[in-house]
């Protein structure tokens, strides 16, 4: 701050002393050498005793000048020290805001990263799971690649599970049926990937080829079938005509068996007859007593 220029001696000055201004200042040493001024508060004062009383009021109005230019300066000294104590503080609170959302931020970002990595991971554990279980015995274990998350934890990003693909040496049949197996596999996921469609157009391809093999041994074994039946026809026709016959000759042992024993019944019967009639002489013999008659009876009946 500029201070005007006024008449008179400042209050903070010194100047040399004359005789004509009063006394010396007082020594304290022994030589001139060891001469020390008094303070400036003291020549001052020396200085304004010897002043006229009419240079005394310019005086007093410079040091009240040179008072409140002091004042202003340490005033605006400390108001100079409080805005750059807030304005310290206005920055610190601000820095404190910046890391605040800067924090909260990357919370925003990290959560985000997890929900994704998540929903990455259920999807492909879900994929993956389908292929095993239709794939059955067929499917292998399935094999993850995993992903750090900001909370540390390994989330699965892709996966794949292996599957046997080759066909049945011999048995064309168990290879239709093993492929078409690995082609509803490979597709049994929601969103199938290019690799799993290419898996699935394979199999497709080998239950192509065992068709066309079944096919072909159906036509073989067909052919074979037509002249096997002729001769099972011919034979069964053969034992037909065995059977008849054999049934005719059983027949005609049956009449020959059932005559045979009609006449063994009639000749049972004759002999049945006579018996009764050699009792009936019997009885009358005994009735009669006599021997020649019973034994002339005897004979007619014999």
């Amino acid at each position: 701050m500029q201070i005007p220029n006024a008449v008179g001696t400042l209050a903070n000055s010194v100047l040399p002393a004359t005789p004509t201004q009063g006394a010396l200042p007082s020594q304290t040493g022994e030589n001139a050498d060891s001469v020390s001024f008094a303070p400036v508060e003291e020549t001052s004062a020396t200085a304004n005793s010897n002043r006229t009383p009419e240079e005394r009021p310019n005086q007093q109005a410079e040091q009240a000048v040179t008072e409140n230019a002091s004042r202003s300066k340490s005033e605006s000294s400390q108001s100079t020290a409080d805005q750059s104590s807030d304005q310290q503080a206005e920055r610190q609170a601000a820095d404190e805001r910046a890391t605040e959302q800067r924090v909260e931020a990357q919370q925003r970002q990290d959560q985000q990263i997890i929900r994704q990595l998540s929903q990455r991971d259920a999807e492909v554990r879900a994929h993956e799971q389908a292929h095993a279980a239709v794939g059955g015995q067929y499917a292998g274990s399935a094999n993850f690649s995993y992903e750090r998350g900001p909370d540390g934890v390994n989330y699965a990003v892709g996966g794949e599970v292996p599957i046997d693909v080759s066909v049945i040496s011999g048995d064309p049949q168990a290879t239709l049926e093993k492929m078409l197996v690995v082609q509803r596999a490979a597709l049994a996921p929601a969103e199938p990937s290019s690799q799993d469609r290419r898996v699935a157009a394979l199999a497709a391809n080998q239950a192509n080829q065992a068709r066309a093999e079944i096919l072909s041994e159906s036509r073989t074994a067909s052919s074979s079938d037509s002249a096997d039946e002729a001769a099972n026809d011919d034979s069964q026709i053969s034992a037909s005509r065995a059977k008849e016959e054999a049934e005719q000759k059983d027949k005609d042992a049956q009449k020959k068996q059932e005559s045979a024993q009609a006449d063994l019944a009639e000749q049972f019967k004759g002999f049945n007859a006579r018996i009764s009639r050699i009792n009936d002489l019997l009885q009358e013999i005994n009735q009669t007593g006599s021997a020649r008659e019973a034994g002339a009876l005897l004979d007619a009946v014999v």
